[in-house]
């Protein structure tokens, strides 16, 4: 009787273990995943490709327009623009 007892209990306090350790590899996997989100947001290891994903905007129509509405400058246009500007006003 006691011997039986005291193997339901080893019993139970294994069980409570495996599912604390579960539990916490669990966690562990958890806050993992989303530090990498965080990173990369829209990488899933286990899917293979980087998908990107928009943080701002819930659909990609509104950027979409909004490029098509005015085309942005190149960076070599501006830095050409000033000096041209600058060599207007020294001559």
């Amino acid at each position: 009787m006691l011997e039986s007892s005291r193997r339901q209990t080893i019993a139970a306090h294994d069980a409570r273990r495996e599912a604390y350790l579960k539990a916490r590899e669990d966690d562990k996997e958890r806050r993992r995943r989303e530090a990498l989100r965080r990173i990369a947001p829209g990488f899933e290891p286990a899917g293979g490709l980087l998908v990107p994903v928009r943080v701002g905007s819930t659909d990609g129509h509104a950027d979409q327009h909004a490029e098509g509405a005015a085309p942005r400058k190149d960076v070599m246009d501006d830095l050409v623009n000033q000096l041209e500007r600058l060599e207007g006003k020294t001559s």
